[in-house]
């Protein structure tokens, strides 16, 4: 049996684990609205209004000048990389100066041992879910001719182009470790909390906007094609912040 096949293998094996226990969720009822609200109450606010119009300007105008010239400008690579960590900088500020913040923001768990189950059940039930939107969407990305890029993220690009020990432990610290805790940080803890205060703690218009939004931010970094899967991870990442405050 080729690695191929067994990657495969692993996949489907993944996919239908997922399906079991989305199907599961559903017929009991544990993505209403009504079972979503019975999760932790976050009393963290963040003053990040200010911080994602910003971003969202960023994004606009950089999106017409990758259109227009095929090229971002390096100072708004710069402003997009920088501004994450600011506001993670603040959080953590705002946390340290209140009675259990830390563990208010979802940086410490409330139940470390519930929390982490549902951790590795959301990350299974996100790679399979997410894995088989990519394979639906480069279907029919095939189909309508559009080129699909094989690498997919700049930072296998760049692993592929320039191999090293030193690249491969830097981009594993970077893109493994450091980007997935500020962009949970930055997206569920940020945004998706705010957005409740916005509709009133209805919390699957919050998922979904902060899950739009997450999934957008990587136009410059991975395919279109890309960008789906990308959103049904972070519906995923954010029902788990949801149901555990974590």
């Amino acid at each position: 049996m080729t690695l191929y096949e067994i990657i495969s293998i692993v996949n489907l094996v993944i996919l239908a684990l997922s399906l079991v226990v989305l199907g599961r969720l559903l017929f009991a009822g544990r993505l209403s609205e009504k079972y979503l609200r019975l999760g932790p109450t976050r009393e963290l606010h963040q003053p990040v209004w200010v911080y994602f119009f910003v971003v969202a300007v960023v994004l606009l105008y950089s999106t017409v000048k990758l259109t227009v010239t095929g090229e971002q400008p390096p100072a708004i690579v710069l402003g997009t990389e920088l501004i994450p960590y600011a506001l993670v900088g603040l959080m953590i500020g705002r946390a340290r100066s209140i009675d259990a913040g830390f563990r208010k923001i979802g940086l410490v768990p409330r139940w470390p041992g519930r929390d982490t189950c549902w951790g590795l059940i959301g990350g299974v039930i996100g790679l399979g879910l997410a894995g088989a939107v990519g394979m639906a969407v480069n279907f029919v990305s095939t189909k309508l001719g559009q080129p699909i890029d094989p690498v997919g993220h700049e930072a296998l690009q760049t692993l592929r182009d320039e191999f090293s020990v030193e690249l491969l432990v830097a981009l594993t610290i970077s893109a493994v470790i450091l980007a997935p805790l500020v962009e949970e940080l930055v997206f569920r803890g940020a945004l998706q909390t705010s957005l409740l205060r916005l509709f009133g703690e209805r919390r699957w218009p919050a998922l979904l906007i902060a899950s739009a939004v997450f999934s957008i931010i990587h136009h410059s970094v991975v395919p279109w094609q890309g960008l789906i899967p990308l959103f049904v991870l972070g519906l995923v990442f954010g029902y788990v912040y949801e149901r555990t405050g974590s």
